[in-house]
């Protein structure tokens, strides 16, 4: 199963997004889930826009978007939160007490789920997630 990060949900949004990733997720729809993470990024992104026709369209891809994943959806939850301290302590022993200047706290949250749900996780940006199973679509 792949757990896509919010870099692979926002490229399906946009107005010529890239066909490796379309295609990939076609053929993979059955074996995708997305993280509350991503949700609350997309979320995210949306608020920030102006009000108007790209901004309604997004929201309804959204809505649907969230539904579609609604039997494959992973919160951050205890177990999450127990294998995050697992996953940044080994962050730390690689990449020193900074690792958080290098990466993205919500992307090792994301790394944190798939790991310990055994989840490969989906993204173009494979090098954000070291120690975590990875495939890049874009490919």
């Amino acid at each position: 199963m792949f757990l896509l990060d919010t870099n692979i949900v926002s490229e399906t949004s946009k107005p010529q997004p890239n066909d490796n990733v379309v295609k990939w997720l076609q053929a993979h729809r059955n074996d995708c889930a997305l993280s509350a993470i991503t949700i609350a990024e997309m979320r995210h992104g949306i608020e920030r826009l102006p009000e108007g026709k790209r901004k309604t369209t997004l929201e309804k891809q959204f809505d649907f978007l969230v539904e579609d994943y609604a039997e494959h959806f992973y919160e951050f939850d205890g177990a999450a939160a127990y294998e995050w301290g697992r996953y940044v302590a080994e962050l730390e022993a690689e990449y020193g007490a900074d690792w958080w200047k290098r990466f993205d706290l919500r992307d090792t949250q994301i790394a944190a789920i798939a790991r310990e749900y055994g989840l490969i996780v989906a993204t173009r940006n494979v090098d954000h997630f070291p120690f975590c199973q990875t495939k890049n679509p874009f490919v």
